[in-house]
């Protein structure tokens, strides 16, 4: 079988496309550190983008137009937010000492608010040059203007007005009119929304997070946290992923939950990898949060998020390795709550794995022909690949060093499968591996998992 060629284009997303599409093709590893340097030849081919890594298409073009209707413009670009409280939350963060390389001060901070079409905007205006020291607000809060939305108020651009305002008392915020369908979205949150507002709501303690790092078999990570916890005053949260991404480990949910029965803190779970009809982690988790944007659609064309409840617990008020849930040393963790098979259905493992080459250049190999949509997502309809660690670390050097020992290292590549053909996606796959193996110098890898390198991927294909 001859697999069809991708003719994807540089920074176009997956197939179909549209101004909603959050996939982004990066082809080349090198391309990845172009995308995050911001590199100008780079962001001139962009015709998608993940909406949440900083304002682009039918969002920034709203942008422009508020910035040239209400004054923000020569000197400013501004962030429309949905809610009021986004005026101190970029303060805060703005201006926080805890922000690398902050060089803003809080006369650069400009705060409007717009009203179009019936819905208010709350606008955080910022000097262009001194984007990177705010653009986190955008990328963590959650509740910007969506691509939807955006482009539904262009339409109506010549109702807007700037809406008068007491610092000490901003106007209520207001939305488009709701209808049925709006029922279950009456709080219009992205996933990463439903992270922060569970933080916020059980927020007791004012110092922040503390980072555990590796959490796989021979960690020791709960023995640290249970060390951890005895010298604090107060725990208010647990935050993980089950698995984690991009390692894949499952870290051990029942002792962390006696933990948790004992010290008196909050487990929220993020299971977006897992899924929710893979495990069934109610019996553990007071929180489980879900990124739909991974699901949603089918062709990754909407951003979505969850966050449920669980009334049962106490706290409602309130190739060198391939990693995979399988093959982790965790893999026990995660089987102990997957959901029964059925007729219909038989639960598995998740859609997504990493893989660890034996040198950066074996990796490079891999990916550059890997001839696969790359972007920073996963949960697409194709298959999405990226070379995650160099995407998220490589501009921190302290950074990178910290995480890289437990794991996420550069000669790491991310696969999110699909839904081509098996034997189409296997072709390509085994090219890839061949240009890998040639770099290597020798016909095939040694890999720590006790499966062979042509078949690794075999894993979520089936």
């Amino acid at each position: 079988m001859t697999s069809k060629r991708l003719t994807t284009e540089l920074g176009h997303s997956a197939p179909p496309g549209g101004p909603h599409a959050i996939t982004t093709h990066l082809p080349g590893w090198d391309t990845t550190n172009a995308f995050v340097n911001g590199e100008e030849w780079l962001l001139r081919k962009l015709n998608s983008s993940y909406p949440r890594l900083t304002p682009f298409g039918v969002v920034d073009e709203l942008i422009s137009s508020i910035c040239q209707e209400i004054g923000f413009f020569p000197t400013h670009r501004c962030f429309p937010f949905l809610h009021p409280t986004s005026f101190s939350i970029a303060q805060t963060f703005a201006l926080s000492p805890n922000r690398k390389g902050n060089d803003l001060e809080p006369a650069d901070l400009v705060f409007k608010i717009v009203d179009v079409y019936g819905v208010r905007l709350y606008c955080v205006g910022y000097p262009p040059a001194k984007l990177a020291s705010i653009n986190g607000v955008w990328q963590l809060h959650g509740v910007g203007v969506s691509t939807r939305l955006a482009e539904h108020l262009l339409k109506h651009a010549d109702t807007m007005v700037e809406v008068p305002f007491d610092v000490g008392q901003l106007p209520p915020p207001t939305y488009l009119p709701e209808t049925c369908a709006h029922e279950q979205l009456r709080d219009r949150i992205s996933s990463m929304a439903a992270i922060y507002r569970m933080h916020q709501a059980a927020m007791r303690a004012p110092e922040g997070f503390q980072h555990f790092g590796p959490c796989d078999a021979q960690s020791g990570v709960i023995d640290k946290l249970e060390a951890y916890i005895q010298t604090q005053e107060v725990v208010s949260c647990v935050f993980l992923e089950f698995p984690s991404n991009p390692l894949l480990v499952s870290v051990d949910l029942k002792r962390l939950r006696n933990l948790a029965d004992q010290y008196g803190f909050l487990i929220f779970v993020d299971n977006t990898v897992s899924g929710l009809s893979n495990v069934d982690l109610l019996p553990i988790a007071d929180i489980i949060m879900v990124s739909l944007t991974k699901s949603f659609s089918g062709y990754a064309n909407v951003m979505g998020g969850t966050a449920i409840l669980n009334p049962s617990l106490p706290f409602y008020s309130a190739l060198k390795n391939v990693l995979y849930p399988s093959l982790s040393d965790t893999t026990a963790n995660y089987e102990a709550f997957m959901r029964p098979a059925t007729e219909s259905f038989v639960p598995g493992y998740g859609g997504l794995l990493s893989v660890d080459f034996a040198s950066l250049e074996a990796a490079r190999a891999f990916y550059d022909h890997f001839d696969v949509h790359k972007s920073p997502h996963l949960g697409a309809h194709l298959t999405l690949a990226l070379n995650t660690n160099q995407f998220i670390l490589s501009k921190d050097e302290e950074d990178f060093r910290y995480h890289e020992q437990y794991g996420q290292k550069l000669e790491q590549v991310r696969i999110a499968a699909g839904l081509e053909e098996v034997e189409e996606l296997t072709e390509v796959v085994e090219e890839a591996l061949r240009y890998a193996e040639r770099k290597m110098g020798r016909q095939s890898f040694e890999l720590d998992c006790n499966i062979k390198s042509e078949s690794w991927y075999k894993l979520v294909l089936g």
